[in-house]
This record gives C-alpha cells, structure tokens and sequence, in this order.
C-alpha cells in the first residue's frame, strides 16, 4: 500500500518498503502517468498510485498545475516561452512542459510571484 502523507515543510511517502521525507524544496515536478502519479525529485523519482486532484489540493501555493497531467514547482521555472502556437514552461532542468489554454494566466501570474 502506498502512503503519501503532506506535512508542512515536506512529505512522506513509501517507495518499495521504504517510508522517506522529503523537503518541498526538493520537489521539482509532479506527472500524472494513470494510475500513478511520479514525483520528481532533484536526485530521483518515485511512483505513488493516487489522483494528481489530490496532490494538486495538498502542495504549497507556489506549486501551480499547468495542464492535466503536469504540476511544476515554480522556484525551478526558468522561463515561459512561446513555441509551436503555444506557451511552454522552461524547468531549470532543461525539461520543457506545454501549458494549456485555460491555465496560461494563472501560470504567467504565478511565475511572477514565485519564480
């Protein structure tokens, strides 16, 4: 059974027996991958079956959903770039995530605050 607790300054979660903390700081990215959702870390990754509705409810403010399946941390936002008639998200990482339509303002707004 997977366990995916959310604490103030970090989360819990088990990962192949093993129950670990870690800082929202160091959580990069979150990705619906049905019916799991991977979490991103700045060393690793690792799989929880949840909803991404769940996660969406339950992270800091600065971490913004940016189309279905994608939640990105904002601290790790390079930039947001406009390519192939849409607008994308630059990670620090070099990783690139489209933005739907309906999401762009709130995206651009939290950029500026948190970025």
């Amino acid at each position: 059974m997977d366990i995916l607790d959310f604490k103030d300054n970090y989360l819990i979660y088990s990962n192949r027996g093993t129950l670990s903390k870690v800082s929202y700081e160091d959580l990069l990215v979150v990705e619906s991958d049905k019916p799991f959702v991977c979490f991103y870390l700045k060393e690793t990754k690792f799989f929880i079956q949840c909803s991404l509705v769940l996660v969406a409810k339950s992270l800091k403010n600065y971490f913004v959903q940016i189309n279905r399946q994608v939640i990105v941390n904002m601290k790790y936002v390079e930039c947001i770039v406009f390519e192939q008639a849409s607008y994308w998200v630059k990670m620090k990482t070099g990783v690139m995530y489209r933005i739907s339509e309906r999401r762009e303002k709130k995206v651009r707004n939290s950029f500026r605050l948190y970025a």
